[in-house]
């Protein structure tokens, strides 16, 4: 059997579908799964282990140049792309006017979506032929997998929603040197996010570091995916001086590969909190204007602080002025030690239960 996933971004939702290639893979062994994704996350899917072809589209870059000769032959050649072969099924994860776009011109008898209820943008309803509307409350990998599951009445299987895997790469000797340059108690702080209201503010951050530093003496390595988090990177590392490092742009094979080898992560709601769930690294992370428990990673070593609105507004998933509240008081307005305590309570538990367990 052949199977199409059209989930073209974003970074973080990519790696929140991966659950589904697992349970494909193990439902139907042998398949082939083909999967459309956006330029800039294309190596999340190319590095995928078990996806078997990455179909590329450039829609941000060629909204910006709509009317170049140059867009409509890469257009033809994504469309001859996605159109070379047929499948079994087409999964449109995506759910908007873009992704129906995909699903219109793939070639597939069976095509399956959203339903009315749960979709993303409407026009998206009149290109799928079986449309699905996952329960509500529950986390976004079990209802990506609902959707898949639902088409073949297959509800009664639990498959692993977190699953740990590696990425694939060709030069292990460099990871390998890397890791043996870590400390043993080294933690990654990733406190980036493309939304500017995900994020708590430099002096939360670094008071809480402090704290942290205080009482469980880590090696930080703080994260920065672009130069704007760099500046925040250097920052912090000038406060905890020979304490940290800075990993500046990695692959997304090199940051798994970190992650794996830290003993904590710690993030904010953004791709790296997301990549973390697929290693066994234990995570922490901060919530605000988005659900912790419809987005965090769902193994049991990820534990989240969920801020509250200062403006008592009520939301399933996130919060409708994600992007255009002026203020982003819910995560801008976090004290350091209200932080720390729920971390230090969460952590010491952990380290409590593994002592149990190693004399045990």
């Amino acid at each position: 059997m052949r199977f199409l996933i059209i989930k073209t971004s974003a970074l973080g939702d990519i790696v929140q579908t991966y659950p589904v290639v697992h349970y494909l893979k193990n439902r139907f062994p042998g398949c082939l799964i083909d999967w459309v994704v956006e330029k800039r996350a294309q190596s999340l899917v190319q590095d995928h282990p078990q996806i078997d072809n990455a179909i590329v589209i450039d829609a941000k870059s060629w909204k910006k140049k709509l009317f170049s000769i140059a867009t409509y032959r890469e257009l033809f050649a994504f469309l001859k792309d996605l159109r070379k072969d047929s499948y079994d099924v087409v999964f449109d994860l995506q759910g908007n006017s873009k992704s129906a776009f995909i699903t219109f011109f793939s070639r597939s008898r069976c095509k399956v979506g959203f339903g009315w209820k749960t979709v993303h943008e409407r026009p998206n309803l009149l290109v799928t032929t079986h449309k699905v509307n996952p329960p509500v409350g529950q986390n976004i990998r079990r209802d990506y997998l609902y959707v898949v599951q639902d088409y073949f009445h297959d509800h009664l299987c639990s498959p692993d929603e977190d699953v740990s895997l590696k990425l694939k790469n060709s030069d292990e000797s460099q990871l390998e040197l890397l890791s043996q340059s870590l400390p043993e108690n080294t933690w990654l702080i990733c406190p980036g996010s493309q939304w500017q209201n995900k994020k708590i503010s430099d002096d939360a951050l670094q008071g809480f570091l402090e704290l942290s530093s205080a009482s469980y003496a880590p090696h930080f390595i703080f994260l920065s995916g672009s130069d704007e988090e760099k500046v925040l990177s250097q920052k912090m590392a000038k406060v905890f001086c020979e304490n940290s490092q800075i990993l500046h742009k990695p692959s997304f094979v090199l940051l798994q590969h970190v992650m794996k080898k830290v003993k904590l992560v710690i993030s904010v709601d953004s791709l790296p909190l997301h990549l973390a769930g697929t290693t066994e690294t234990p995570t922490f992370s901060i919530f605000g204007p988005s659900i912790a428990n419809k987005f965090r990673p769902l193994k049991e070593s990820s534990y989240t602080y969920q801020a509250s609105c200062p403006f008592n507004k009520t939301f399933e998933k996130r919060c409708p002025e994600l992007r255009s509240c002026s203020t982003g008081a819910c995560l801008k307005n976090i004290q350091p030690q209200e932080l720390f305590y729920s971390f230090q309570r969460w952590y010491d538990h952990k380290k409590e239960l593994q002592s149990s367990f190693l004399t045990g």
